[in-house]
């Protein structure tokens, strides 16, 4: 641990007695009252030297200064104890509105993890991001409410939050924190639509609410304008200028498998020899079929080992290169990746430096496809598998490429959930930019996957987009019955529209109409 100067951490603590514990910062009280104990914190933060603040409940016993002083050391910009606390899970309405969400998934309460699910009970906090995001809101009917989206709020923001069991002892009495319709269509009316408002009325009723109960919440909880959350302002320069490219020369292995694209790995590998950050190595299997093999395609690149591979198949090509690679890091890259800065991969490797990260996402920018969201830079938990550097030992412990996905598709989406609940922390950085082709041969069109996409399903009236065999696997794998089946319906009644004309969609209508018994029996797999 570093021993400089003691960090200036701030104390604001409920009370189960009169006095305050002991601490060797600014302490405060918080109220009981939610409304008080938010403009409580809102004087705080305007007025405050103090850089970070633990909330803290002082039923919990005696918060502990040192343990704060080693949480600063660690990943994060925000630690809490909400799934020991028993957030997990919660609030559940999130199991209509984003039931396959990486971040709905929680690790179990013993591993530490990336999580947005903050107890006010146990939270370590920078003031600044307090001063960004605000404090929690006070029109909530519990603290565990507002903790929770004032966590997916800061999640939002691009925030850090990840959570840490560092509660010493729980109380006597176990509990289960449970949040209310009312609280639960609040945190809806905030952070969604007023389209995806009604869609949770409608599952909360489908799924036995009571109804006078409900009506109530809804009077409670108007639909409103959904918050406007602005990004946490991200520099680049001062990382840079604290990172030394000589450390990380030759760290990373880069694989490439490719399938029937030569033109487009050639590409790929004229711009990896000119980066600033010199990998170990560069690794290809080749698994185009032996007739049409190139055998010397990569004599002139340095570092490039290609092992030809008679079975065909993603994941095979994956494992193979995860077992010959030799670095510590590894680039999961592809074959068609074009737009590779020379300081492509710097850039991944100083972000995985100064955040202290397991795995860093990069922005990947399909050819063709929407414009680029970001205007400025964006710093926050990976939400997918993109391609991302990350440590071999993460990969390997989480069991490498499941060869159940060998020839399907979402192989990525499941190695970063088993990543996601061995606790790894997973940062994506908007700034580290690379263009992706939609390679029309090759790849995972050689097994028929990835044919049909949802691009050409919302564009042409007469495809109805079903999900893949690996899709049912994936799910059926990681998420609950509910989580499927409510996955399912959403992605049933988004085949209802197209874009285009009003009589382009009035087609599509009828025709998913007459559609609606495959339709119905293809989707409901995902929940049996």
């Amino acid at each position: 641990m570093n021993q400089g100067p003691k960090p200036n951490i701030a104390l604001i603590c409920s009370l189960s007695e009169q006095v305050l514990p002991d601490w060797p910062g600014e302490r405060r009280v918080l109220p009981e009252h939610l409304f008080h104990a938010a403009e409580t914190v809102k004087a705080w933060a305007a007025q405050t030297d103090a850089e970070y603040v633990l909330f803290w409940d002082a039923a919990l016993g005696q918060p502990s200064f040192d343990t704060c002083c080693a949480l600063l050391e660690k990943p994060g910009e925000v630690w809490h104890a909400g799934l020991q606390l028993g957030l997990s899970g919660q609030p559940e309405v999130l199991n209509y509105l984003r039931p396959n969400w990486l971040l709905q998934l929680d690790a179990s309460p013993e591993t530490v993890s990336d999580s947005w699910r903050l107890s006010l009970q146990a939270c370590l906090v920078k003031t600044d991001i307090i001063r960004h995001v605000g404090v929690f809101r006070s029109d909530f009917s519990s603290l565990e409410a507002a903790g929770l989206e004032w966590g997916f709020r800061m999640c939002a923001a691009g925030a850090l939050v990840r959570y840490e069991p560092f509660v010493p002892a729980m109380p006597p009495t176990a509990f289960t924190p449970k949040v209310s319709t009312k609280d639960a269509l609040l945190f809806t009316a905030l952070h969604f639509s007023r389209k995806w408002y009604w869609w949770a009325v409608f599952r909360l009723l489908a799924n036995g609410a009571n109804w006078g109960n409900l009506f109530r919440s809804v009077g409670q909880s108007k639909p409103q304008k959904q918050l406007v959350i602005k990004p946490l302002p991200r520099p680049i320069e001062p990382e840079k200028s604290n990172f030394n490219p000589d450390v990380w020369q030759e760290k990373v292995s880069i694989l490439m498998p490719t399938l029937n694209r030569y033109p487009y790995l050639l590409n790929s590998l004229e711009q990896l020899i000119r980066q600033t950050v010199r990998p170990k190595e560069i690794l290809s299997t080749d698994q185009t079929d032996s007739e049409s093999r190139w055998e010397g395609f990569a004599q002139n690149y340095p570092n490039v080992q290609v092992f030809p591979q008679t079975e065909k198949g993603q994941c095979i090509a994956w494992n193979k290169l995860l077992e010959v690679s030799s670095a510590p890091y590894v680039l999961f890259l592809g074959d068609d990746a074009d737009g590779i800065q020379p300081d492509f991969l710097e850039k991944m490797c100083r972000t995985m430096e100064y955040y202290q990260a397991d795995m860093v996402a990069s922005h990947v920018i399909e050819i063709g496809g929407a414009a680029d969201p970001y205007h400025n830079r964006v710093v926050k938990l990976a939400e997918g598998f993109p391609i991302t550097l990350i440590k071999k030992e993460l990969v390997v412990r989480a069991g490498r490429m499941d060869m159940a996905f060998n020839r399907g598709i979402r192989a990525d989406q499941d190695l970063a959930i088993r990543c996601r609940m061995l606790g790894a922390h997973m940062i994506f950085d908007s700034e580290i930019r690379i263009l992706h082709h939609r390679a029309p041969v090759g790849g995972l069109r050689w097994h028929q996957q990835r044919v049909l996409t949802r691009h050409i399903s919302k564009n042409d009236p007469f495809k109805i987009q079903y999900p893949a065999e690996s899709e049912y696997y994936l799910f059926r794998k990681h998420f609950s019955v509910k989580q499927r089946r409510e996955h399912a319906y959403i992605l049933m009644l988004s085949q209802m529209f197209v874009q285009g004309s009003a009589s382009k969609k009035l087609l599509r209508l009828g025709y998913f109409l007459l559609s609606l018994p495959k339709i119905i029996t293809r989707y409901s797999r995902l929940w049996r």
